[in-house]
C-alpha cells in the first residue's frame, strides 16, 4: 500500500526528467494510463552461500565464490586485523551470482567464524532456507505511466511516476523515446522498506524496461499500428541508428508479421543497459548495449504458456567472442522469462514466506514455458568502437515481449510479475 501511495501521491516527488510540458499536454488528446509492479525476488543461486577460510596470526587465506574479490580482501583484513598484504583471496567458481555475491556479508560471516579458531581451516555453508531468507532481494518497483495520444496514434506526451526501494529512474529518464515525444516527464520516489535489497541481474533496468516497453506496446495496439514500426517512428530522430536497424534485423529473422498458428502470437520489446545520460538531459547515442527481443508464444485453451522461439538481436558496438556473447544472451532470456512468469518473495508478519523450491518456483528444464529455441542475431552490430557488456542487457526485453505476445492471443495485458498470478483462461 505504501509503495502504491508513493506512486500516486509522492510526498516529495523527485523530477528527474522534464522535457517540454507533459502535465499540460496530458490535458488534451486521448489519454492512456497503466500501472505496473514488479515484486521482491530472490537471486536463488545454484550454489547456496558458502566460503572456506584459514586464519593465522600472520596470514589469511579465503576461498570464496564471490563476485567481488577485492571487497572480500578488505573484509578479511578488517575482521581479523591481519594486514591486507597478508590476505590471500582465492576466487572459486561462483555457482551463479546474479548480484547476490557482491555485498560481502557472506565473506564476513566466514571470516568471523574462522577467526575464532585460528590455525584451523573452516568451511561455512548456508542452508537453502538460510540463503533465501537472508537474501538481498530484487527491489520492489511500481509505476504509473500516462500518455496523451494524437490523432495519428503517436504519443504527444508521456509522464511517469515511479517508486521503489532504491532510486529507480534508470531507463525512464534517459530513453531514446524522448527524442520522438516532445513532452516527457519522470518523477521518482523512494519507498522505505525493512527488507534488505540489492542488485539482481540488470538491476532496476529489468523492471523499468518491462514497464515502459509494455506501455509502448499498449499504445501501438490501441492505435492499430505495428509495434515494430511504431517504435521505429518514435526513434526516427535518435542519432544512434542501430536501434532501428536492430528492429529490422529481428523482424526479418523472427518472421515478424507472418501468420501464426491459432493461439500463437509474437511480441516485441527493445532496451538498453549502460546508456549514459547527457549532461543536458536525454540519451547518449552509441553507448551501452541495445537489445531487441521477439518472443513467439502460444497460450493453450487452459491458459498454459508455451514458448517455441525467442529471437534476439543486439548491438554491443564490437565483440570479441561470439560464442560467449551467445551464451550470455541465452542465459538471460531463460532467467528473465522464468522470473517474470514465476518468481516472487512474500512477507507475512515480518517473515519471508518462501525458503526453498517447494515454495519458490523457478524455471526448470521441464517447464512448458522454457523457450524451445533461442536465436541470437549479430547482423545488427554497429561496429562502433565501444565494447559494451552482454550480461545485464538481455534481461530487459524478453518479459515485455512475452507480455505483448500473450495480449495478442488473450486480449489481457499482464502488468505485474509474476505472470502466474493472472488467469489466462
Amino acid at each position: 500500500d505504501g509503495l502504491l501511495a508513493a506512486v500516486e501521491s509522492p510526498n516529495e516527488p523527485n523530477v528527474i526528467a522534464d522535457q517540454g510540458d507533459a502535465l499540460a499536454a496530458l490535458q488534451s488528446g486521448k489519454k492512456m494510463e497503466s500501472s505496473f509492479m514488479t515484486p521482491y525476488m530472490d537471486h536463488f543461486n545454484m550454489e547456496p552461500l558458502n566460503g572456506t577460510a584459514l586464519v593465522t596470526d600472520d596470514r589469511v587465506d579465503l576461498w570464496m565464490p564471490t563476485q567481488h574479490p577485492q571487497q572480500c580482501l578488505y573484509i578479511a583484513a578488517d575482521e581479523t586485523g591481519v594486514h591486507p598484504e597478508k590476505v590471500n583471496v582465492h576466487q572459486t567458481w561462483v555457482g551463479t551470482g546474479f548480484g547476490r555475491r557482491v555485498y560481502g556479508n557472506d565473506a564476513r560471516m566466514v571470516m568471523a567464524v574462522a577467526n575464532k579458531v585460528r590455525g584451523t581451516p573452516v568451511k561455512v555453508i548456508w542452508t537453502r532456507e538460510e540463503s533465501m531468507r537472508q537474501g538481498r532481494y530484487r527491489d520492489v518497483i511500481a509505476a504509473k505511466l500516462s500518455a496523451s495520444i494524437g490523432d495519428d496514434g503517436m504519443p504527444t506526451a508521456i509522464a511517469v511516476s515511479v517508486a521503489g526501494s532504491r532510486p529507480v529512474g534508470r531507463n525512464l529518464s534517459d530513453t531514446p523515446y524522448m527524442t520522438g515525444v516532445k513532452n516527457w516527464r519522470v518523477q521518482a520516489a523512494t519507498f522505505s522498506s525493512n527488507l534488505m535489497t540489492g542488485p539482481w541481474r540488470g538491476p532496476v533496468y529489468n523492471s523499468n524496461c518491462f514497464m515502459l516497453e509494455t506501455f509502448i506496446n499498449e499504445m501501438a495496439e490501441a492505435s492499430g499500428k505495428d509495434a515494430i514500426e511504431y517504435r521505429q517512428k518514435l526513434l526516427a530522430n535518435f542519432e544512434d541508428k542501430a536501434w532501428i536497424k536492430l528492429l529490422d534485423v529481428v523482424a526479418e529473422k523472427s518472421g515478424w508479421g507472418n501468420q501464426q498458428p491459432r493461439g500463437t502470437a509474437q511480441g516485441v520489446a527493445i532496451g538498453n543497459w549502460g546508456m549514459a545520460a547527457r549532461k543536458e538531459g536525454g540519451p547518449t547515442p552509441y553507448s551501452g548495449t541495445t537489445v531487441v527481443a521477439v518472443v513467439t508464444a502460444e497460450v493453450s485453451r487452459r491458459g498454459q504458456i508455451y514458448i517455441p522461439r525467442v529471437d534476439v538481436a543486439l548491438d554491443t558496438g564490437g565483440f570479441i567472442n561470439k560464442d560467449l556473447v551467445t551464451i550470455a544472451v541465452e542465459g538471460a532470456v531463460n532467467l528473465s522469462i522464468g522470473a517474470a512468469l514465476h518468481e516472487e518473495i512474500n512477507v507475512d508478519h515480518g517473515k519471508v514466506v518462501e525458503g526453498n523450491l517447494d515454495t519458490y518456483r523457478v524455471l526448470r528444464q521441464n517447464d512448458p514455458a522454457l523457450p524451445q529455441e533461442i536465436h541470437v542475431h549479430f547482423e545488427g552490430m554497429s561496429g562502433h568502437e565501444r565494447f559494451s557488456e552482454t550480461g545485464e542487457p538481455p534481461m530487459g526485453p524478453p518479459p515485455p515481449a512475452l507480455a505483448h505476445a500473450i495480449f495478442k492471443v488473450t486480449g489481457k495485458w499482464l502488468r505485474r510479475h509474476p505472470f502466474d498470478r493472472e488467469s489466462l483462461v
